[in-house]
């Protein structure tokens, strides 16, 4: 079919096969090259979905770390925590 976009080739390696065959499971009607596409959005869909599940998480440890500390340490450089800790140990 023509088009202006860019195409790019694909090896059906033994693991795009087996996504393949997920692919024609969920779109049966869709041509090989849609399932590709298709495949690769909802890759693509997943990733971003982890990475903003993985910034949740951090934050969430960031603020229970806030929540047991206080803002005892927060905005103290490193020289500073080496002090405060360092009369801790006393």
């Amino acid at each position: 079919m023509p088009t202006v976009k860019p195409r790019i080739q694909v090896t059906e390696t033994e693991e795009l096969t087996a996504a393949l065959e997920v692919a024609r499971e969920l779109w049966p009607d869709q041509p090989k090259s849609a399932q590709v596409s298709l495949l690769a959005q909802r890759g693509a869909e997943s990733i971003i979905e982890q990475r903003f599940a993985e910034s949740l998480a951090i934050q969430k440890a960031i603020s229970d770390f806030h929540a047991v500390i206080g803002d005892t340490y927060l905005g103290a450089t490193k020289e500073e925590l080496r002090q405060m800790w360092e009369r801790d140990d006393s």
